[in-house]
C-alpha cells in the first residue's frame, strides 16, 4: 500500500530580507519623520513657551494683588495742586486733587522759592 502525499497550508514567521528599492523607500519615510518630529518637537515648544508667558502674567498679577491686599494701600501717580506759602509763608500745602484731600506740608524748595520771585516780578 502506497501513502499518500498530505498537504497542509500554513503560515510561519520567517525572515524576509529587503530589497534596495524598499530600503531606499525605508529611508525617505525614516527622513520625513524625523523632520516631522522635529516640526512637532518646535511647536510644542512654542505653545509650552507661550502658555509659561501666560502663566507668569498670572503670578505676577497674582503677586500684586495679594500685596495690595496685605498692605490695604498701592503707590500712584496721583494729580497735585500745590499751594505755595501756605498754610504760612515758607511752607507748601500738597492737596489731592482727586480728593481734595491734604497730603503734606512742606518746607518750601529752592526751585519753589524761585518760582515765588518769578510770580512776584510780574
Amino acid at each position: 500500500m502506497k501513502k499518500e502525499k498530505r498537504e497542509k497550508k500554513n503560515t510561519v514567521y520567517l525572515k524576509c530580507p529587503f530589497s534596495e528599492e524598499q530600503l531606499r523607500d525605508f529611508s525617505k519615510t525614516l527622513a520625513r519623520t524625523v523632520a516631522e518630529i522635529e516640526d512637532a518637537e518646535n511647536r510644542k515648544k512654542e505653545i509650552v513657551d507661550t502658555i509659561k508667558a501666560e502663566i507668569s502674567g498670572y503670578e505676577a498679577k497674582q503677586s500684586t494683588l495679594s500685596r495690595n491686599i496685605n498692605q490695604g494701600y498701592e503707590y500712584r501717580t496721583v494729580d497735585v495742586i500745590e499751594y505755595l506759602d501756605e498754610p504760612e509763608a515758607g511752607k507748601k500745602k500738597i492737596v489731592r486733587q482727586d480728593t481734595l484731600e491734604i497730603v503734606a506740608i512742606t518746607e518750601l524748595t529752592p526751585e519753589d522759592r524761585q518760582e515765588l520771585l518769578f510770580d512776584e516780578e510780574k
